[in-house]
């Protein structure tokens, strides 16, 4: 259960830190391209409706499909979305990698969830959910911090987004080192392709 719930507030909290890029930093860089700020809040409102849509596909995906696959197919879609602010500085692009990147978050949100509920109890939830929330909240106010340091670091806005590409692809690889720990046991149905236990002896 420990296990459960730390990992699951880790992943929201690099979550929450590399999707609040988003808000924070967004607007400034389409603006740097040439748009205006009408721009920038229709493609933050594009944004987030693609994350919605992406949170409703994963309630379809979240039964026949590992956890990990989940968290790391976000993840991915994540560093796909900036890497492509990086290397791809035009408003078309960016307007896709902005679909990209909400879909990623709304993989991964809905996993996490996921996660911390299959361990929760009646007496549990309170403190867990708790737990989720301060987790969200810490992850915002990390990027917050992190944000004008790297800026001033690397020297622009595109490079930034090159810095959190590299970030959320290193999130991908601890998620696949950690994939058994991630996924957890059979029995709560996140790994379907090996069936129950004792599956394979149904004689037994």
């Amino acid at each position: 259960v420990l296990a459960a719930v730390a990992g699951g507030a880790l992943a929201l909290f690099l979550l929450e830190v590399l999707s609040f890029a988003f808000p924070g930093k967004l607007p400034y860089f389409i603006e740097e391209l040439g748009a205006t700020s009408s721009t920038s809040g229709l493609f933050l409102g594009i944004h987030g409706s693609c994350m919605a849509a992406a949170s409703l596909l994963q309630g379809r995906l979240a039964s026949r499909t590992r956890r990990s696959t989940l968290l790391v197919t976000g993840f991915a879609l994540l560093a796909a979305c900036f890497a492509a602010f990086f290397a791809l500085p035009s408003l078309p692009a960016v307007l896709v990698a902005a679909c990209v990147g909400g879909a990623g978050i709304g993989i991964v949100m809905p996993t996490v969830l996921q996660w911390v509920s299959s361990v929760m109890t009646p007496e549990t939830s309170g403190k867990i959910m708790g737990c989720y929330t301060v987790m969200l909240n810490l992850g915002q106010f990390a990027c917050s911090l992190v944000l004008a340091p790297v800026m001033l670091a690397v020297g622009s806005t595109g490079a930034l987004f090159g810095v959190f590409a590299c970030f959320a692809a290193a999130c991908c690889v601890a998620i696949v080192l950690a994939r058994r720990g991630v996924d957890g046991s059979a029995a709560e149905g996140f790994l379907p392709e090996d069936g129950l236990p004792g599956a394979e002896n149904p004689g037994q």
